[in-house]
């Protein structure tokens, strides 16, 4: 009967709140289960994390004004890339960080003896980053220090070419750390440029050039 028990007895919030209880520290736990490979992981990353040396935003620009010999390496994904990247960077293109492992494997193996300053937008992707570079035998990986936005705020912009794609409402911004013209598209969720929301391959809410081929009916 609804509402009563197998024993008889009204059912009441106490026991509906315990079971549901119950069942989300079950799932709570079942995320926590850790496998000979996770621990192998972590310690892959905690040994990277520590020897990877991050390189500070006023020592980068010096090394760059005095064209020291270092290569720099995009870790964003290409959509991320197409919005502004460094004079000279390297751009593996990719659509999802997953695919980084694979991208590197096609660089030039004289790279792995290269000093090499990685970069994404806030450095977060560079710390994964850097356990697969290490891994892959690359042996002098630096990071920069607070991403693409903390190289905007400690220096002019200098070696940047466009804008900053940024995950929040604003979409890009300049070396000033302003909005600029970029909108997404509510579709595909790609950055676009006034030029482009003005092709007419783009329909507000629908599709745009990147995007047409597939959701336009």
């Amino acid at each position: 009967i609804t509402g009563l028990q197998k024993d008889g007895t009204p059912k009441d919030d106490y026991h509906e709140t315990k079971f549901i209880y119950k069942w989300e520290r079950m799932k709570e736990l079942q995320k926590q289960i850790i496998t000979r490979e996770n621990i192998h992981k972590e310690i892959c990353f905690r040994i990277a994390k520590e020897q990877l040396e991050e390189a500070f935003t006023p020592t980068i620009k010096k090394m760059l004004d005095e064209n020291e010999d270092l290569l720099i390496l995009d870790t964003r994904n290409d959509y991320e890339t197409r919005v502004g990247i460094f004079e000279n960077a390297i751009d593996l293109n990719l659509s999802t960080f997953r695919e980084f492992p694979e991208a590197i494997l096609d660089l030039p193996d004289e790279y792995k003896t290269k000093q090499i300053v990685m970069y994404c937008t806030g450095g977060i992707r560079c710390e994964k980053a850097s356990v697969v570079m290490m891994n892959a035998g690359f042996e002098n990986v630096k990071q920069l220090e607070g991403g693409i936005l903390g190289y905007f705020e400690e220096t002019d912009g200098s070696y940047w070419k466009g804008d900053c794609f940024v995950f929040d409402q604003r979409v890009a911004v300049d070396t000033n750390l302003n909005e600029t013209e970029y909108s997404m598209c509510f579709a595909c969720r790609e950055p676009l440029t006034k030029r482009e929301r003005r092709s007419e391959n783009y329909k507000l809410d629908s599709y745009c050039p990147y995007c047409v081929e597939k959701n336009k009916s």
